[in-house]
């Protein structure tokens, strides 16, 4: 065993050094791991020559582990431009596709057949490749996207104002050169134009620009994080959204957050830069919530900075303010919305008392008729407090839990009839009742009263007795799959579609003639929804109204599920 197997071995421990280096920097970018991909193909090239230098491996075995260490050095040159790319942020271009598939090309050749290394002859020193007919070439073309990588390096050299970074820019090209020299002249030049075989530098030369990669790492800290990427991780870190701006409105830095808010949306971003002096302002996105499909605002406020070398810059700083925009507005309704319901409360309630204190007095004055005032105050004081449920109810319907429990819809149904009996004045109304449901149901027995009473009373004081000798009203009840089913039509007067789209508004009164206070259909329509339900109707105006229900309930077997 002879000891120039210590030449690729020392390149190895350089090689590793730089690893680590490479390894324990901080920058977590592409840049860096294409470094490490160079650094670590030169790292296998100079084990496998470790191996057949230590050996001498001469036979089919020793052909073999020449062509797959081939494959380090036929890949180098791209592997490097590779790095060049991602170093300078370049985008890849046709140049880049086209060396990468000669490349792929190469190493199958290589690996296939004897075109390129055709076999080895072992030298005192070691094991030396005998070259295949396209090995000259291929060299060539190994070297090519090197040089090219080097030529884009020196491209932006010149306009490079970052003095650490263009001394790194020239010490790469400085160090690639040289081991292109080194590399050239002692494995192509020497053994096929002088036939001299000397020793094998072409792992030290790797290894020196190795080095290189090594002193440039802890002298002009290549791999640090610079000042604006560490400012970029800050901005990237932060949970609100962040925009950074020159003077005139060019973006110098937007980080996650931002981006995310706005989607990349230019007409939302030239909102927020165009501000003006405002420091603070509201924005209604155009992004829309992708659950709701709702409108999203931000909350931008803008603040003046200057950077080290004296530019004016502004910084934007965005929150999602929609769930507290959508918070307010709904306060904003809640609150005009019981303003009113407390003006119409009063008012509908002054008429019955004042109806009762007038029948009172007449009934002092006139006490021979004294039993028709009784009824008509009795009439009065129905109303009121029919009223009152409605307010009651549409309260519970907003605020108040369920409260789920066992429930006879029939006997709901009568409830209502009973109830609604001073509505019917001795006119001709029947009600016609069909329940199918043949098991208990559980529901809010009150909700769904409120439910039926309202739609109920509705087909009583809309009827069209004027017109038709009996107000006929029917109501059926069907139950499949935990769903209650109910219909009720009545052949009223019937609704137009204006009437039909307002119906559900609070105090919304679809026929000036009948008397009302415009709240019952809104209590329906809030109880329906509280009981995760829905409703259709179907009218016609001189034809009558259908209701249709359908109400999730619950059974025995589920009951709290």
């Amino acid at each position: 065993m002879n000891f120039y197997w210590l030449i690729p071995f020392i390149a190895i421990l350089i090689l590793a050094t730089c690893n680590g280096a490479i390894l324990t920097s901080e920058k977590k970018d592409r840049v860096k791991y294409s470094l490490l991909l160079f650094n670590s193909t030169l790292v296998i090239w100079a084990f496998l020559d470790v191996l057949l230098w230590v050996n001498k491996i001469g036979d089919e075995s020793g052909v073999i582990l020449q062509k797959i260490m081939s494959v380090s050095w036929l890949s180098i040159g791209f592997i490097f431009l590779n790095f060049v790319y991602e170093l300078l942020k370049k985008k890849r271009d046709v140049f880049y596709y086209i060396i990468f598939s000669i490349t792929l090309f190469l190493v199958i050749v290589s690996v296939s057949s004897n075109k390129i290394i055709a076999g080895i002859e072992i030298i005192y020193w070691g094991a030396f490749p005998v070259f295949g007919d396209w090995m000259l070439p291929v060299l060539a073309i190994t070297v090519l996207p090197m040089f090219y990588g080097l030529i884009l390096i020196a491209g932006v050299l010149k306009k490079e104002k970052n003095a650490n970074l263009k001394t790194t820019y020239k010490v790469i090209i400085l160090g690639s050169l040289t081991t292109i020299i080194i590399d050239s002249a002692v494995d192509v030049i020497m053994p096929q134009v002088f036939n001299v075989r000397i020793i094998s530098m072409a792992t030290l030369g790797n290894s020196l620009l190795s080095a290189v990669y090594l002193f440039i790492i802890s002298k002009y800290h290549f791999l640090e994080l610079s000042m604006e990427e560490f400012s970029k991780n800050i901005f990237d870190s932060v949970h609100e959204g962040v925009i950074l701006t020159s003077e005139d409105g060019e973006i110098v830095m937007i980080n996650n957050s931002a981006t995310a808010l706005l989607e990349k949306n230019e007409s939302d971003i030239q909102k927020i830069i165009s501000m003006g002096d405002s420091s603070n302002a509201l924005i209604k996105s155009k992004v829309k919530d992708i659950e709701t499909s709702e409108s999203t605002y931000l909350n931008v406020s803008k603040n003046n900075l200057l950077s080290a070398d004296g530019r004016k810059l502004n910084l934007f700083l965005l929150n999602d303010v929609s769930e507290l925009v959508k918070y307010k507005n709904s306060l904003l309704d809640r609150n005009e919305e019981m303003q009113i319901t407390l003006y119409r409360i009063g008012h509908d309630i002054k008429g019955p008392a004042n109806s009762i204190k007038q029948l009172v007095l007449f009934s002092k004055t006139d006490k021979e008729n004294s039993e028709v005032y009784l009824e008509k105050i009795d009439v009065s004081i129905q109303q009121l407090i029919f009223f009152i449920q409605e307010v009651e109810t549409l309260i519970r319907a907003k605020e108040s839990d369920l409260k789920i429990e066992e429930t006879d819809i029939a006997k709901i149904v009568q409830r209502c009839w009973s109830e609604l009996g001073f509505y019917m004045e001795g006119k001709n109304h029947k009600l016609a009742i069909d329940v199918k449901c043949t098991h208990t149901i559980y529901t809010d027995a009150t909700l769904l009263y409120s439910i039926l009473l309202n739609i109920i009373s509705n087909a009583i004081k809309y009827h069209d007795l004027a017109n038709k000798k009996e107000n006929l009203i029917s109501l059926s009840v069907n139950c499949s799959n935990n769903i209650l089913y109910i219909e009720i039509t009545d052949n009223g007067m019937g609704m137009d579609e204006a009437t039909v789209e307002g119906i559900y508004k609070l105090f919304y009164r679809g026929n000036s003639i009948v008397s009302g206070t415009g709240l019952g259909m809104n209590i329906a329509k809030k109880a329906i929804e509280r009981l995760n339900g829905s409703v259709k109707i179907s009218s016609k105006p001189g034809k009558g109204t259908s209701f249709y229900l359908s109400l999730p309930v619950q059974d025995k077997n589920n009951l709290g599920s």
